[in-house]
């Protein structure tokens, strides 16, 4: 997996960009960490992953690990706003956005840029 970042001033939205093999839940964790460090450092609350070329390695089981990180992590997570976009979204895409939710986590799954953008906009939307 490779990633880049850009951080857009005017909307206050982290994109993170992903290009190759992306492995549940290994590559979700470190991109987790990232999330939680850039929003210490620099005050982001919205992150924007771009999924769409990236290739997800990963069944149930470890969609279902992804989606549930605990502890400090946990916490920290609960405090960002994150949508991913995929260019189209698997069982195992649903199945992650749903167990994140109901663990209380501010994240949803989209097919489009601007779908996504105006959800992390969206003040009213949790």
């Amino acid at each position: 997996m490779r990633y880049e970042t850009d951080f857009d001033d005017a909307d206050g939205i982290c994109s993170v960009r992903i290009e190759g093999t992306y492995r549940r839940p290994e590559d979700s964790n470190e991109l987790k960490g990232f999330a939680v460090t850039y929003a210490a450092e620099h005050g982001c609350r919205r992150f924007l992953f771009d999924l769409r070329d990236a290739e997800i390695v990963g069944g149930t089981m470890e969609t279902f690990s992804a989606a549930t990180p605990e502890g400090d992590l946990a916490r920290s997570l609960r405090s960002v706003k994150t949508a991913f976009v995929r260019p189209k979204l698997s069982e195992d895409d649903r199945f992650f956005e749903t167990v994140a939710v109901n663990r209380g986590f501010r994240l949803r799954a989209f097919e489009t840029m601007e779908r996504a953008r105006t959800w992390l906009l969206d003040e009213e939307s949790a």
